[in-house]
């Protein structure tokens, strides 16, 4: 058959023409490989400046001496740890170990594979691929990206998901040695044809992909790394999701709020006394309480929600799909589940727990559709909810913004008064009734508030105790005492006893006996000086460390009292076994006291009590002769209240009045007995 001109022309024009597109696009691709390489060099000499080498070449293979490769190791490692900072620094140190691990294994892989093949495959398996490693975790999901590096052609290329096509390409029309490997966390395009390390392929004829050893340590790597992932973003205790895991979830969840038409609910959860259970049983059993609950939790919640520890006590769920209009009412369903599966008691370390909790829900888009201001809400809620009660729900409203900020407001003026000396002490004097003498002082604190004026305790301690800031207070308070002390004994005053509150946190503070031993020592007075007063509750919830700490403070000079005696009238069988110099009967069993003839069978049992086993009585709120005159008669003699004396500042003391503690240590520092 004859072609005409026109086909063969035909025929001409579609051949140079596919020949430009290919060669167009080839010239593409090539350029693009180019760029990644020269963008990728950079990104590999920031790395060997980092760790004080000057070469765009770092070298991991097998065949290294076992002691420099170590000490590469170590420099690349930290240069590594710089460049990402969504792994946790904890874990830097388990891949380091199982990074030498592969390395270890590949070298005796060798050794065995020297002995026992013949030199034909080994030929095979020693086409030696130097691998360089720039482990960068991206935000936003971007793929994680690993550097190799092909002896053959000394040819670097960045495994990127626009560059793993351009790769393969090039392999394919310049015959190239390229070893690859699956980029770790994600799956790369569909289009790209994975191959694994541990297979040889033919990508074009005579042109065999190199494969070696270092499958062993890409293994390796890839279930150190997807080891990471799980714990940079799930608990380690209870195994749930965490907060970072929560916060990437929920922010999907508001991203969809508008394209879903559906609404969706948090719900912030909290163990009521859940440190009362630490310091009573122990953190191991308070571990193991978490554990549990975190298992009833996730029975309760649907496999579509997310359930998640967010630190602590706290949990969060965030429930999607709701629908707009009973969205309150779903959400109400799933928080009744929870306080009906947290209702049964909790087998913990041999004891059957009652445990409670409190749950806030703000709903979305209603309450917020920014996921830091729907949290906001919810927690906002959630102090609602515990203000109710133990075990309660609530939901958040707008007059809840006000309280709020009105909280937060308060915390950070309560934190810049202590900084900036706001904060002040006023001292109650403790008269021997029998002699009219200043026997001991009791420290006060004062807030001399720049807006509100001169503040009690009353207006802010009951807030720090709730939002953990007490450390701070009882630390300002410590060290204002002793400083206050030496201050009077440098003026050549004779100082009483000076008592001090604490909470039973503190108290229970690993470091309370050093820090007074440091106290002392630094303001060179005795810790004779001193008395602890402990409100009664501490003792009802004793536990050995707080009696082993008790015990190191009264060794070391300290009186320790228990505060507002009689409240737990039920125990006072346990008095016998505390280590106390001193009960301060509460003022509430005093108020009503009109006369010598008045009649308590408790207050007289209380006193019967503290005289009985040789404890000093202190009472508490003493405000008329009446009652000075009851309390006298049936053998308490010293008094603390307004009859008395009022809590003033230092230099309004009756200093002609005062009697030192007997037995002082003269200004010798405290000191640690350890039995």
């Amino acid at each position: 058959m004859t072609l005409s001109a026109t086909t063969i022309g035909r025929t001409v024009f579609v051949l140079v023409t596919t020949s430009f597109i290919c060669l167009t696009v080839t010239l593409y691709l090539m350029a693009s490989v180019y760029w990644t390489y020269n963008q990728d060099r950079s990104i590999l000499q920031e790395i060997s400046e980092t760790i004080g080498r000057t070469s765009t070449s770092l070298g991991l293979s097998p065949s290294m001496p076992l002691v420099y490769r170590q000490q590469l190791i170590d420099k690349i490692i930290p240069a590594l740890q710089e460049r990402s900072d969504s792994i946790p620094i904890d874990k830097w140190q388990q891949l380091q170990n199982r990074f030498v691990n592969a390395l270890s294994g590949i070298e005796s892989y060798n050794q065995a594979i020297k002995t026992n093949h013949s030199e034909e495959y080994l030929d095979h398996l020693h086409v030696q691929s130097m691998m360089h490693l720039s482990l960068i975790l991206e935000e936003n999901g971007k793929l994680s990206r690993i550097l190799y590096e092909q002896q053959a052609n000394r040819t670097l290329f960045f495994m990127t998901l626009t560059g793993i096509l351009c790769v393969i390409l090039m392999a394919v029309l310049t015959g190239s040695h390229v070893l690859f490997h699956k980029v770790l966390f994600r799956p790369i395009i569909q289009s790209a044809k994975h191959i694994r390390a541990n297979q040889v392929a033919q990508l074009q004829t005579g042109s065999r992909l190199a494969v070696t050893e270092l499958s062993w340590l890409l293994m390796s790597l890839k279930e150190s790394w997807h080891q990471l992932e799980v714990d940079a973003t799930h608990d380690h205790l209870t195994r749930l999701p965490n907060r970072l895991f929560f916060s990437r979830r929920l922010n999907l969840s508001t991203n969809q709020l508008e394209e879903t038409n559906r609404h969706i609910a948090i719900l912030m959860l909290d163990l009521d006394d859940f440190k009362l259970i630490n310091d009573t049983l122990g953190h191991p059993a308070g571990d193991e309480l978490l554990k549990v609950l975190a298992n009833r939790l996730s029975r309760v919640v649907r496999g579509t929600d997310c359930l998640a520890r967010l630190g602590g006590d706290e949990f969060a769920i965030v429930l999607e799909g709701l629908d707009p209009i009973r969205a309150e009412a779903q959400a109400a369903s799933v928080a009744e589940k929870i306080l009906t599966a947290v209702e049964q008691p909790f087998e913990i370390a041999g004891h059957s727990l009652l445990v409670h909790l409190s749950i806030g829900i703000a709903l979305g888009p209603k309450d917020g559709g920014d996921p830091s201001l729907l949290m906001r809400n919810a927690d906002a809620a959630l102090y609602r909810a515990k203000a109710q009660g133990k075990g309660k729900k609530a939901y958040y409203t707008e007059d809840l913004t006000t309280s709020m900020e009105q909280n937060l407001c308060l915390e950070r003026e309560i934190k810049e008064g202590l900084t900036s000396e706001q904060f002040y002490l006023a001292f109650q004097p403790k008269v021997d009734t029998r002699t009219n003498r200043v026997i001991g002082l009791e420290a006060l604190l004062r807030w001399s508030h720049p807006e509100r004026g001169t503040l009690n305790p009353a207006a802010f301690l009951p807030f720090a105790e709730k939002n953990s800031l007490m450390h701070m207070i009882n630390d300002y308070v410590l060290s204002r005492v002793f400083r206050q002390c030496a201050d009077w004994r440098a003026m050549g005053r004779t100082v009483p006893v000076i008592s001090i509150n604490l909470d039973a946190n503190y108290l229970r503070m690993g470091n309370l006996c050093k820090k007074i031993e440091g106290l002392c020592k630094n303001n060179h007075v005795s810790a004779d000086y001193f008395c602890f007063e402990i409100t009664e509750g501490t003792f009802l919830n004793y536990s050995q460390d707080t009696k082993f700490t008790l015990d190191l403070l009264r060794q070391m000079g300290i009186k320790i009292a228990i505060d507002d005696f009689g409240t737990g009238f039920s125990c006072l069988s346990y008095i016998q076994d505390l280590p106390v110099d001193e009960l301060k009967i509460d003022k509430s069993f005093i108020n009503n006291v009109d006369g010598p003839d008045y009649e308590s069978p408790v207050l007289e049992a209380i006193m019967a009590l503290g005289n009985g086993y040789h404890i000093g009585l202190i009472a508490e709120g003493v405000e008329t002769e009446h009652q000075l005159e009851y309390l006298q008669s049936r053998g308490c003699f010293t008094m603390q209240g307004y009859f008395t004396g009022k809590p003033v500042p230092s230099e309004s003391l009756p200093w002609s009045d005062m009697q030192s503690p007997s037995g002082v240590r003269s200004s010798q520092p405290a000191t640690l007995y350890l039995q």
